[in-house]
């Protein structure tokens, strides 16, 4: 079962808290939450602080990114972690960026929509 989470983050009403992965992972059913290490979380653009955290928390066990995030990934804070965090984040299997061709295009359009280009 897949669920999906649109990143939210510029809409209206401002809520920073909205990014795609936080939103797919807000939508699984509470019975798929036993076992979080085998879920798979795919996400365009490599997790940045927030997304990570939430990854962190939840336990995913697999996170599947298209294309790097410079500006905000996620992995720069590992060794800075608590233990308990590290040890989780080395237990996710990591894959990606494995589409940057089609998937840099979409995280340049964000960075012109915030003005950083």
């Amino acid at each position: 079962m897949a669920t999906e989470g649109p990143s939210r983050v510029f809409q209206q009403v401002s809520d920073l808290t909205l990014h795609a992965e936080m939103e797919a992972q807000r939508s699984v059913l509470e019975d798929l939450w036993i076992s979080p290490e085998k879920l798979t979380l795919y996400t365009t653009l490599e997790p940045c602080l927030m997304g990570l955290g939430a990854i962190l928390l939840f336990g995913v066990g697999r996170v599947v990114f298209g294309a790097s995030d410079p500006y905000g990934e996620g992995e720069i804070i590992c060794s800075d972690l608590p233990i308990f965090f590290q040890e989780r984040f080395k237990a996710i299997q990591w894959e990606g960026p494995l589409l940057p061709e089609q998937c840099d295009p979409l995280f340049q359009r964000l960075l012109e929509i915030e003005g950083k280009l």
